[in-house]
């Protein structure tokens, strides 16, 4: 079975077209918005996985809300390859957040007919207090 290595999120990533290196520009880990709700801009989540010949598989992205709320962001499915590690990086374009709190996003590892959860990674929703007059 496939084996995640690492999952990070990220406002930006970059991949060099020569080397395959990923480099992830301004990590995320909570959001501090003005209002809710509120749509956030995209978001990266890039991953590395460990494959060990086991034949192909998918991974799924969902979004638990605080309320227990589910959603589905994205899926991509990887076809059995000669090489060791594989990388899978989603774009996560115009979440919806409606509350504060923690948020979880949950890779899912599908093969076969199984689904375990590889990872969840905190989003923490933030809501900013309006700055009384006279403070900088």
């Amino acid at each position: 079975m496939p084996r995640l290595v690492y999952a990070l999120l990220a406002n930006d990533m970059l991949v060099d077209r020569e080397s395959g290196s990923t480099s992830f520009i301004r990590t995320v880990e909570h959001v501090l918005v003005p209002v809710l709700p509120v749509r956030l801009p995209n978001i990266c989540l890039g991953t590395l996985w460990e494959l060990d010949g086991a034949g192909p598989f998918s991974v799924e992205v969902r979004l638990h809300a605080p309320s227990g709320k589910k959603a589905a962001l994205g899926k991509q499915e990887v076809l059995p390859a000669e090489a060791r590690m594989h990388r899978l990086n989603f774009r996560l374009g115009g979440i919806g957040l409606e509350e504060e709190g923690r948020y979880a996003v949950v890779l899912v590892l599908i093969q076969g007919n199984k689904a375990l959860k590889a990872a969840e990674l905190p989003l923490y929703v933030l809501k900013a207090q309006p700055r009384q007059a006279g403070q900088a």
